[in-house]
């Protein structure tokens, strides 16, 4: 049984094709059901229609569920230098020491959360230090990685008072490597 479809599917139909965002193609698809005849021709179209709409809507909902928190740190002067490293390395403290930024430092790990960021002087050029929370085996904040892609340098913060140096490296390469990171610099030790 034909159709017999309006003109303005036709019109709507070209539209949805050019149309670039979901919310565009979810609007035109739901003036189309809504000029599109009710009878026994149209019942494949409607149902068409009708399906293409719930997958645009799921796919919306799965989009917003995924959205988490995110750091974007603008970057300043000649570059912006990352630090990264496992907890209680000394990340918070370097930043300390070498800007006038004051994040909080503490025997504690985990007392960094959020990106710290300060401004390292050197020899009149201004560089751009920024302290990201602890890498572990186990966690890693998502939008740690963004920083890391985005940086200058990256510098890996190790603690030369631990014994384990070497596990601390791997740590945070096995991450940055899941993660699709790649970084110059960091080889595997020679025995």
């Amino acid at each position: 049984m034909p159709a017999n479809l309006p003109p303005e599917y036709y019109k709507l139909k070209h539209e949805l094709e050019a149309a670039r965002t979901d919310e565009e193609r979810l609007q035109l698809l739901e003036e189309m059901t809504r000029i599109t005849p009710k009878h026994k021709g149209t019942e494949k179209v409607r149902a068409d229609l009708r399906s293409r709409i719930a997958k645009l809507r799921k796919a919306d909902g799965k989009k917003q569920s995924k959205r988490g928190h995110s750091y974007h740190v603008p970057k300043q002067g000649a570059g912006q230098l990352v630090l990264i490293g496992t907890p209680n390395v000394g990340k918070s403290q370097i930043i300390a020491s070498f800007t006038k930024a004051k994040p909080s430092v503490s025997p504690t790990p985990y007392t960094t959360q959020e990106p710290s960021v300060g401004m390292l002087a050197y020899e009149n050029i201004q560089f751009q230090l920024v302290d990201t929370p602890p890498i572990t085996q186990d966690f890693v904040q998502p939008w740690v990685f963004d920083l890391v892609r985005n940086a200058d340098l990256v510098l890996l913060v190790v603690s030369l008072a631990s014994d384990e140096i070497l596990d601390q490296v791997e740590i945070v390469k096995s991450r940055l490597t899941e993660a699709k990171i790649q970084i110059a610099g960091i080889e595997e030790p020679s025995d």
